[in-house]
């Protein structure tokens, strides 16, 4: 039977199971926000004075009962199935939030998935959670054992803990054959690698701790820590590595296209890309191996066995070469290389920007005159149609078939349909076999 008094006591021993958890909450927040919750106990009848001393008691004389219970374990599975629908939830918490008076900010619902994802780092994350402990032991007491702030606190604890030992090592290498590569080539690498890991929110769970460090003057690597998000992330299980190996190839993706439409990108320059996995202190030998073995020049983003193993695994939709290449490691270990030859073409990827900015691309005239009437064109190298655009990169060496799927999945996704077929049109007929 539904008792409001109980309900509330219930739900303010969950959001502060022990006097540290007060504590806790009185460092993140204002007098404001403190003498709110207080009052707010006091007019719902559970201490008989409005006042801290009084509040601290409560919380002492609950402290006893609430660990003499058997202390249950809560998983992220079971955390997700509590408060699903996000959007619902969040509307039912800012509306007790603004009924109760109590001086706490309205959460938006992206706060869960931000509480999966990231670290638990600052008071606006942790007071979400005393929120949702709240919530949830109003609703439902008899969760208090499991969904305290407490347990709370440390399961998102667990799941954004960093194992700076192990992940996924990613270095990109520039070469060239009778050029040099200059410092200029090396500053734009480096600006356009911090740009993407900065904005993109994939990267938002472990970017502080991701950091550009250089193997040599033209080569640079990030590691990319594995998280516990659950128990076998403690394990070497390839399954483990699902997160950290996606965000890495959907990286080197990225900027494999933004090297083929940059200005640095000529017959006689070059860039290599490889992914390693397993325990960092020991990736170092496999990156250099894949890096300085002689390929086909479309073998761009290569991969050591192991993380070849994990992608298959973990279903990540790209497709590799026939036959990898065979080398022999420094310490005279035998290993293979896999190089990525096409990746999946439905919304799976992300978008590159620099296409989806791309002016040509959103102009129906200019498709029309680069794709069907580049005769029309005077001087085609001069004009506006030359400048960043990457369908003419494209026609220029039709064999960047990469580039061109990505420019026909752009197009496709603004249903322009006709110019997105003409672009695969030419990528068949340069490679028949090609899967789109």
């Amino acid at each position: 039977m539904y008792d409001e008094y109980k309900n509330n006591v219930f739900a303010l021993k969950a959001m502060f199971p022990s006097i540290d958890a007060y504590m806790n909450f009185t460092e993140d927040n204002d007098g404001k926000i403190i003498n709110s919750v207080i009052k707010y106990a006091f007019n719902k009848g559970i201490i008989h004075h409005d006042t801290e001393p009084a509040f601290k008691n409560f919380i002492i004389e609950n402290k006893t009962e609430l660990t003499c219970k058997p202390i249950e374990r809560i998983n992220i599975n079971d955390f997700k199935r509590k408060v699903s629908p996000y959007r619902d939830t969040a509307q039912q918490i800012n509306s007790f939030i603004k009924k109760s008076k109590i001086k706490f900010s309205q959460i938006n619902y992206s706060i869960f998935s931000r509480l999966i994802n990231e670290e638990c780092n600052n008071p606006t994350k942790r007071n979400a959670i005393r929120l949702i402990s709240f919530w949830i032991c109003y609703k439902k007491p008899e969760l208090i054992s499991v969904c305290n702030y407490n347990n709370l606190l440390e399961l998102f604890g667990k799941i954004n803990k960093p194992n700076n030992e192990e992940g996924c090592r990613i270095a990109f290498s520039l070469y060239s054959r009778g050029n040099t590569i200059g410092n200029d080539v090396v500053i734009w690498l480096k600006k356009e690698l911090k740009k993407y890991i900065s904005n993109n929110i994939k990267f938002t769970t472990y970017k502080n701790q991701i950091k550009l460090q250089f193997i040599d003057t033209t080569t640079l690597y990030i590691d990319i820590p594995k998280n516990f998000s659950n128990n076998i992330n403690h394990l070497n299980h390839p399954e483990s590595y699902a997160k950290v190996t996606n965000d890495a190839i959907d990286l080197a993706y990225q900027i494999l296209i933004l090297w083929f439409l940059s200005k640095f990108c000529t017959k006689g320059k070059f860039i290599a890309i490889g992914i390693a996995i397993g325990n960092f202190s020991d990736l170092n030998l496999y990156i250099q191996a894949i890096l300085q073995a002689k390929l086909p020049s479309e073998s761009v983003i290569r991969l050591t066995d192991y993380a070849h193993q994990c992608v298959l695994i973990n279903n990540i939709r790209v497709r590799f070469c026939h036959v990898p290449k065979e080398v022999e490691i420094v310490t005279g270990e035998i290993s293979n290389i896999w190089w990525i030859t096409e990746f999946w073409n439905v919304i799976y990827w992300d978008f590159v920007p620099a296409l989806l900015k791309e002016s040509i691309l959103k102009s129906e005239e200019s498709l029309l005159n680069v794709l069907w009437f580049p005769d029309t064109i005077n001087d085609i190298c001069d004009s506006i149609y030359a400048q960043d655009s990457s369908i003419v990169t494209f026609l220029r060496s039709p064999q960047n078939i990469l580039l061109g799927l990505e420019i026909a999945k752009t197009l496709y996704y603004r249903k322009k349909f006709w110019e997105a077929n003409e672009i695969v049109r030419i990528i068949l007929s340069f490679k028949l076999n090609r899967i789109i």
